[in-house]
């Protein structure tokens, strides 16, 4: 396009790499037309590692034709190189770029790169003239030694679409010639480098969502019910409720939306239900709403939410599309804040917005939650305002980027789908959910990194109250699974280092849970407090079917679970089960353990590993946390017939008001036992209103933060491995100073749990 690209500086260079620093990445790519060209380059490289970071270079490869060149960089310090070659054939690589001997040198190039042992990425833009045989290229690259290949769609600015467009086959064109290409690439045991951007996803067109409408009727979607109110007037808003079995609570969701500020005229609202066999579709009938209503119902065929609200937005007629959970109570004015936001961002930037409301987990007390009604939401809803809530689990992150997300490099990291609202063409342009994530979460964050163009902003007064309901857990939907699984596909379609940093323990995990009832660490160490029982048992067969699901996914390390798995009927069976994982383990209370035999009988089934929790050096303590009697010594009998059995022990201590103080001292009781494994872990509401045992619960503080720290630097004084759950989340998040604490006690390898992470 001629462009006019003059060099960037070295102080422009160096105050970018300041920025980048701050947020921790440990790897740089220099890009930009050909910066090989620049004179200064090696005195950017060395820039860029007295920063600390690895260096990368992009290169169309003809430069590195110079061999002295490449032994050069090796000596810079370079790692790697990306290196563009669109074909096999020389004629379409020099008319892509314009050169007809740019073909000849980059292939010497990608020879001397090679053979100097750097790491490399083969690049593929994919274009109309290379598409058909691009199994071929493929074939090509893995003959001269590429080892991994990156095939992607090229990117532009908005303004640049019409002029991509005459060179970049649409997606239905390509996908039967991409298939052979990753066939190819399998059968030569190449790497696949997957990279989509938002830009590029503009080329899921008109003509796949077309097709989407078509499958689903094809499908079976079903116009069960259609109020017709304001059918002659286009919504501005099309609100989105997937649902399944949920009729009590979706009631209440959607009679919040009776009485919201914004007129009923300006808003639809479409429920998709994924096969629920309770009474939704015959509460959905007697609702009688002030707005219009549409109900799809589809087979249970495992589609999840991300397909639900798919069908939605396809249906939709609003031009803002805003997705609610079925178990959102609505504030009154959380339409017309959402339509306020998008109004307010367009008229003073020009600029569309992913627009975020928050979300408040309400009281999780039965008692309370079974007050909530449609009465008290039509008639009282200062009385749903005043039931005690937990404030946003992003509240920190929006406090510390000013409510504005887009200030800080993932936002896409605080994209929920249960109060969010975006433009209906932004949806079709990114291609809408991608329906790959079948389980539960990370969907509506990889739709977040595709909308990465637009503001993402939030309103503090688009609140939505959750409502409080079991969590299921099953072979389809348990949440390890579903973490790992999600977090693995949504790495591989990216491969972005700002992913890695959230999801590395789960890229990696090869270990997986078994929950054998209802019941969650909180449940089973607080049923004083909560007044709840450990719930309905998993059969027997349920835990089969989950153990072939984890050892079809590889993992390694099965843990049973759920308050004390071993009082389960069938845990002997349910053990023998899983011998094809390497190491089993079980995560119970220490009353079972307290008999020597038992345990020799639990290793001879093959478990290896055990987690049994701790409350402290203190028998008071423990034994009111544990609601027990003797529990603590019961713990300690636990902890000495596993050391002496010499098997993989772990002892998670439980912070609370009461042990805090004493953590050094505990972790000194551990080791004089010989425990080498210790999990500090934090099973409490930052907000002590969430759950009921106020003598115990403790928020989160700058204290703790220092006898926390305080009992780590001991741990590793003793050579004991800790981990920690819940406790350095915000501190980690916000406060780099402590973050470079721990690096330097504990250096890389510091070990965190998924939530401390986020």
């Amino acid at each position: 396009m001629d462009k006019k690209c003059p060099h960037r500086g070295i102080p422009d260079i160096e105050q970018e790499l300041q920025k980048l620093r701050k947020e921790v990445y440990s790897e740089v790519i220099l890009v930009g037309g050909e910066v090989l060209l620049r004179e200064d380059i090696f005195d950017i490289i060395k820039l860029v590692k007295a920063y600390g970071f690895k260096p990368w270079i992009e290169s169309n490869g003809r430069v590195l034709a110079y061999e002295p060149l490449v032994e050069q960089l090796k000596r810079s310090g370079i790692i790697g190189f990306y290196i563009d070659i669109y074909s096999h054939e020389a004629k379409i690589h020099n008319f892509a770029t314009g050169s007809k001997d740019a073909f000849r040198e980059a292939l010497i190039g990608l020879k001397n790169v090679i053979a100097t042992g750097f790491d490399l990425i083969v690049k593929v833009p994919l274009i109309i003239e290379n598409l058909k045989a691009l199994d071929k290229t493929v074939e090509f690259l893995g003959d001269l030694g590429a080892k991994k290949i990156q095939i992607f769609y090229p990117e532009s600015l908005p303004e640049e679409y019409a002029v991509l467009e005459r060179y970049v086959p649409k997606i239905p064109d390509a996908v039967p010639h991409l298939s052979k290409a990753l066939a190819k690439m399998a059968e030569l045991e190449i790497l696949l480098v997957p990279r989509f951007t938002p830009f590029s996803m503009k080329f899921y067109n008109s003509s796949w969502v077309k097709r989407g409408r078509k499958t689903g009727k094809k499908e079976g979607h079903e116009l069960l019910f259609d109020n017709r109110k304001n059918i002659n007037k286009k919504p501005a808003m099309s609100v989105i409720i997937p649902t399944f079995n949920r009729s009590k609570i979706l009631e209440n969701t959607l009679t919040s939306l009776f009485n919201q500020t914004l007129p009923t005229e300006q808003f639809e609202v479409i429920v998709v239900d994924d096969g629920s066999t309770d009474d939704t579709s015959e509460m959905i009938t007697r609702l009688n709403p002030p707005f219009r209503l549409r109900y799809f119902l589809q087979d249970d065929l495992g589609y999840g939410p991300g397909r639900a609200r798919n069908i939605g937005t396809l249906y939709a007629n609003g031009e803002i599309m805003l997705y609610l959970d079925s178990d959102v109570i609505c504030d009154p004015k959380n339409l017309e804040e959402h339509m306020r936001s998008h109004a307010f961002y367009k008229k003073k930037y020009n600029h569309d917005a992913v627009v975020i409301g928050k979300r408040l987990d309400m009281h999780t007390n039965t008692e309370i939650q079974a007050t909530l009604n449609p009465e008290i939401i039509l008639n009282d809803f200062d009385q749903i305002k005043r039931i005690p809530s937990r404030v946003d689990m992003r509240e920190d992150f929006f406090k510390w980027c000013e409510d504005r997300p887009s200030n800080f490099h993932a936002p896409w990291h605080m994209i929920y789908t249960n109060n969010l609202s975006v433009r209906r063409k932004h949806m079709l342009g990114a291609g809408l959910i991608d329906e790959s994530f079948v389980f539960w979460s990370i969907e509506d964050q990889e739709l977040g990194y595709r909308l990465q163009w637009l503001r993402f902003v939030l309103n503090p007064q688009a609140k939505g109250y959750h409502q409080h309901h079991p969590v299921v857990y099953s072979s389809k939907d348990g949440m390890d699974k579903a973490l790992k699984y999600n977090a693995r596909i949504f790495y591989k379609k990216f491969v972005d280092p700002s992913l890695y940093e959230v999801y590395k323990p789960w890229i990696h995990q090869k270990k997986c849970t078994i929950q054998v009832n209802d019941a969650t660490i909180n449940d089973s160490v607080f049923f004083k407090y909560l007044g709840k029982k450990p719930g309905k048992e998993r059969s027997l067969e349920e835990v089969k079917q989950q153990l072939e699901l984890f050892t079809g996914e590889g993992d390694k390390l099965v843990t049973f679970v759920g308050g004390n798995p071993l009082l389960h009927p069938d845990i002997k069976e349910m053990i023998k089960s899983a011998k094809g994982f390497r190491h089993i383990g079980i995560d119970t209370e220490a009353e079972s353990l307290t008999n020597l035999k038992d345990c020799i009988d639990l290793v001879k089934l093959g478990v290896d590993r055990f987690t049994i929790n701790l409350s402290g050096a203190n028998p008071g303590h423990h034994d009111i946390l544990m609601n027990k009697k003797g529990s603590f010594d019961a713990a300690l009998k636990a902890i000495q017939n596993l050391i002496l059995l010499n098997q993989g022990l772990k002892v998670r201590l439980l912070i609370s008001r009461l042990n805090f103080a004493s953590l050094e001292e505990t972790v000194a009781l551990l080791h004089q036992f010989g425990v080498k494994r210790i999990e500090l872990n934090l099973p409490l509401s930052q907000d002590p209103n969430k759950y009921m045992f106020d003598e115990t619960s403790l928020p989160l503080s700058g204290t703790l933060y220092y006898y926390a720290l305080g009992s780590l630097k001991l741990a590793k004084k003793l050579k004991i491995k800790v981990t920690t759950v819940n406790i350095f989340s915000e501190f980690l998040a916000l406060n780099m100073n402590v973050f470079l604490r721990m690096y330097d006690l504990f250096g890389k390898p510091y070990a965190v749990s998924r939530n401390d992470l986020r």
